[in-house]
């Protein structure tokens, strides 16, 4: 199973909302943040954790 990060950079891509659902459906463990939800001034260590620990980073 593959750990793959989604960076979402517009709202409403529903591309990048398909690609997900079919990865998850494929069992992949998947992960997604929202960038039009984060507060730019916020801490993005977390953030940096996900696309280091992923297999493969994505971003839409």
């Amino acid at each position: 199973m593959a750990r793959v990060f989604h960076m979402i950079s517009r709202e409403g891509d529903l591309l990048a909302a398909e690609v997900i659902a079919a990865q998850e459906a494929a069992g992949h463990e998947t992960r997604v943040v929202d960038l039009t939800q984060v507060d730019p001034n916020g801490d993005y260590s977390v953030l940096l954790e996900e696309i280091f620990e992923a297999d493969s980073v994505q971003v839409w």
